[in-house]
């Protein structure tokens, strides 16, 4: 298993993301939508990672990739379990725990996709992985972090123009005048801005997994056969 290169993550990332950005924007809407159903969220965001994966392999986005991953119901939800249960593992350790929570795992989905995983050796694969390549890991995962950041600190700048002062000192009413000005304004630059966001950042993710634990790399002698073949 090889070392992340950022830079060379971002130099792969940025055209694939560019070449499909109108696409992409399109597959973001749904995706973003469907996850307000909770039970889609899984499979939803692998569809995601799976077009993600086309465009840094030179393939072409469509549609279609979002609903590409049905087939996974099971196991993609499984893995959503157990990233819940480390990530709240992680948040109880002083929420600092969450860094390498998110390190350790931003591989898991991606591998199985790519490999036809169960969630299971999906995880331990990454944690083979992740004991090797811990300082890295985090340092990339930051970086992938900082676009949930920026698309955080839009939101509460937007909520804030939008909602204006409370005049009120009772914290339900206080709750009530901001609650659905706050999930409104939430939900449109979630689609607006997270479509220029979001496709990038899984871009990047997979340019890194690629590198590491993807294309080219060493295939897991255990692993099922691959859902999703990359061109040679």
């Amino acid at each position: 298993m090889r070392q992340i290169d950022i830079g060379a993550a971002f130099r792969v990332a940025w055209p694939a993301y560019t070449k499909n950005i109108l696409m992409f924007a399109v597959i973001h809407a749904i995706v973003y939508v469907l996850n307000y159903t909770i039970i889609l969220g899984p499979i939803m965001m692998a569809g995601y990672l799976f077009a993600a994966m086309r465009a840094v392999r030179g393939e072409q986005v469509e549609v279609g990739d979002a609903f590409s991953q049905f087939s996974g119901f099971g196991r993609y939800w499984l893995g959503a379990l157990i990233a819940i249960g480390i990530f709240m593992l992680g948040a109880m350790a002083c929420c600092i725990g969450v860094l390498p929570a998110g390190a350790l795992l931003m591989f898991m989905f991606p591998m199985m996709i790519d490999y036809g995983m169960g969630a299971g050796d999906a995880f331990n694969r990454c944690w083979q992985y992740f004991k090797q390549q811990w300082g890295l890991s985090l340092v990339f995962f930051l970086i992938l972090s900082a676009f949930g950041f920026v698309q955080g600190m839009v939101n509460n700048v937007f909520v804030t123009v939008f909602t204006g002062p409370v005049h009120t000192t009772d914290p339900m009413e206080a709750f009530s005048a901001t609650f659905w000005p706050s999930l409104g304004v939430g939900f449109v630059v979630g689609i607006l801005l997270g479509a220029f966001i979001w496709p990038f950042a899984y871009c990047l993710l997979i340019a890194a997994y690629d590198q590491v634990l993807g294309r080219n790399a060493p295939r897991p002698e255990q692993a099922a056969p691959a859902v999703y073949m990359a061109p040679e």
